[in-house]
């Protein structure tokens, strides 16, 4: 008979080399592809949100990833994405965003996300790192949310670094950015 601890123990190694193989490096997408890809996700930010033109020139800089995807299972997931950093409007540099979490998570998500420098400071401590930044460690990072209408809650965008996530498809039991990290591609 098969103990209940030894089921544990596969149950959990199958689960960690889930969430390994969603966070491990796939072929990188080609810069070209993914620059049509960031005007794509400002354009449809544009149209989702009055404001969006207003939040973009007011920015210092803006990482615009245009599909992040986060998926877990009986509380283990990982996330993946490919972000541009855009300052005055402008290709600077580019990222990977990968995270791992534990905790109460079910469901798998894509959305397209634009963080928001909103001063020199912020931005800095983004790009001079050592080409490495985690969420909740390096800063703190404001989820702006929409209402119903689509109309964006103002109180908190005037934080240092605002985040955007618009464009939702799939459905997951957890909506934080916490556990994530950006790394700069070389």
């Amino acid at each position: 008979m098969i103990s209940t601890q030894l089921i544990s123990r596969s149950l959990s190694g199958a689960l960690i080399a889930l969430g390994m193989s969603m966070t491990a490096q796939v072929q990188a997408k080609s810069t070209a592809a993914l620059d049509v890809e960031v005007h794509e996700t400002i354009s449809a930010f544009e149209k989702e949100q009055s404001h969006a033109r207003e939040i973009l020139d007011h920015a210092k800089g803006a990482l615009v990833c245009p599909k992040m995807r986060k998926g877990g299972i009986f509380g283990i997931g990982a996330g993946r994405g490919h972000c541009v950093l855009l300052i005055g409007g402008r290709t600077d540099s580019y990222y990977n965003y990968t995270a791992a979490k534990a905790g109460f998570l079910l469901g798998y998500e894509s959305n397209s996300m634009i963080m928001v420098f909103n001063d020199t400071s912020s931005l800095e401590k983004f790009t001079k790192g050592q080409g490495k930044w985690e969420i909740g460690i390096d800063a703190s990072v404001t989820v702006a949310e929409a209402s119903v209408g689509g109309k964006l809650n103002t109180e908190n965008l005037k934080e240092a670094v605002v985040a955007y996530l618009f464009g939702e498809k799939g459905l997951i039991l957890d909506a934080t950015l916490e556990g994530g990290g950006f790394h700069k591609v070389k």
